[in-house]
């Protein structure tokens, strides 16, 4: 809140006002809150890349990487690095990984077989 004395200014229009809502975005801290375990199994799935991770207990429904979880890299001739290293919003959670999350809140206590992988993001996964 301002002073009473204080004056407030219209805001910006045209270019710049689309420039200063722009930079707002920039700062405003994401939405896409995700846990340690969370972001740990998201920096797992960018780091393979193309591949499959197996035996992801859920604790609460939060996924979990254990020294039982398996992380099975698939080579691609001719391939190139997953597209998601090279974006400025590198850490930010992707929806797939929003859609894996939210499916492991709503299994509760668990686990899952196996998460395909693809380019870095979640494409399917199974129960366990």
């Amino acid at each position: 809140m301002g002073t009473p004395n204080q004056k407030y200014e219209d805001p910006p229009s045209g270019r710049s006002a689309e420039l200063t809502r722009h930079a707002a975005r920039r700062r405003e801290p994401q939405k896409e809150k995700v846990n340690d375990h969370e972001q740990l199994l998201i920096d797992a799935m960018r780091d393979l890349g193309w591949g499959r991770i197996e035996n992801v207990p859920i604790r609460g429904g939060i996924p979990r990487m254990t020294k039982d979880t398996k992380v099975l890299r698939l080579v691609r001739v001719g391939g190139s690095e997953p597209a998601l290293k090279s974006c400025w919003h590198y850490r930010k959670p992707h929806q797939q990984h929003q859609k894996l999350f939210a499916d492991c809140k709503g299994i509760g206590d668990g686990g899952l077989e196996r998460i395909e992988v693809s380019d870095g993001l979640p494409i399917y996964w199974k129960q366990a």
